[in-house]
């Protein structure tokens, strides 16, 4: 009985000891873009990005090298929910693009804008050594709700081996995603 008990104190004091790793939290930046489009005067709402169930949860994905398998960290997460996290900083980028437009997230549907734009996520995700990709579908439409643009947009750049390199990997990726956007409704109106 004493045996017993003396491992049990033991296994409670290393249980004391023992310290799981800290979470860490990521997020996605504005990034000042190579054009600016001097388009004055039309207001564009950057609609809530539609992303895959794959990414609808706060750890962050990352595929394996066999590219079928899904590696999802516990302890590196985002910062905030991705749909939100990616329509902001898109409207973020946009309005660094285009400087003289009136760019935001929709967040109130009694708001009305010339332009909307919307972001179908289809993939966004990155194997460690090789490449972070970002795949999406983007539409313009107007206030008439008639669309004016649907684009496929692929990217992808070489990948490292930090949650961090992602995060930066993808918000340069979004602000060239808000460049493609950016160049197209500068051509309207």
């Amino acid at each position: 009985m004493k045996k017993l008990a003396l491992l049990g104190i033991v296994a409670l004091v290393a249980a004391c000891f023992y310290r799981t790793p800290n979470s860490m939290f990521y997020g996605l930046r504005a990034i000042t873009p190579q054009t600016t489009y001097s388009k004055p005067n039309i207001s564009v709402a950057v609609n809530r990005a539609v992303i895959p169930s794959y990414l609808d949860k706060p750890q962050i994905v990352m595929r394996a090298p066999d590219g079928v398998e899904w590696q999802i960290s516990e302890y590196n997460r985002w910062g905030e929910n991705l749909n939100s996290l990616l329509q902001r900083v898109l409207a973020d980028d946009l309005n660094l693009a285009l400087p003289n437009s009136i760019v935001k997230p929709q967040t109130f549907s009694a708001e009305s804008y010339d332009y909307y734009v919307s972001i179908e996520i289809n993939r966004m995700d990155a194997t460690w050594g090789k490449e972070a990709v970002l795949d999406t579908w983007w539409t313009i439409t107007n206030d008439a709700n008639q669309v004016i643009k649907r684009k496929k947009t692929n990217l992808s750049a070489p990948m490292g081996k930090t949650y961090e390199e992602y995060a930066q990997i993808q918000s340069q990726q979004l602000s060239q995603l808000a460049g493609d956007i950016a160049s197209e409704l500068a051509r309207l109106k």
